[in-house]
């Protein structure tokens, strides 16, 4: 039983989210997550339909390079509006579901300071 113990654990990933390089997690959430559903993806071109979100770059730490921030620690603040196939389908407002849990996290932490 040991022994089928070790052969397991070397077979299991080591792949985590942690250990993916912030590029490689970008692409999956871009251009590989769409060839995935079998559609192109990943570039903006002309004449051609495009979903995509327009972020609030002030709100990036200035002390972080970008992609770090967006990868690692994006935020639904920082989204200004949202396009999909060119057409705006949300601007600025967040939805009641994030307003919620943004004050329900505050109530949270009220309490603990």
């Amino acid at each position: 039983m040991k022994c089928a113990r070790r052969r397991c654990s070397r077979r299991r990933s080591t792949s985590t989210p942690a250990s993916f390089r912030r590029e490689k997690l970008f692409a999956l959430g871009t251009e590989q997550g769409a060839r995935a559903l079998g559609i192109s993806g990943g570039d903006l071109l002309t004449k051609r339909p495009a979903d995509y979100v327009v972020l609030d770059a002030s709100k990036i730490d200035p002390w972080s390079p970008a992609l770090n921030a967006l990868v690692y620690r994006g935020e639904d603040a920082w989204v200004q509006a949202t396009f999909v196939s060119g057409k705006r389908v949300y601007v600025g407002e967040p939805s009641p579901l994030a307003r919620r849990a943004r004050d329900a996290a505050a109530a949270i932490a009220k309490r603990l300071i």
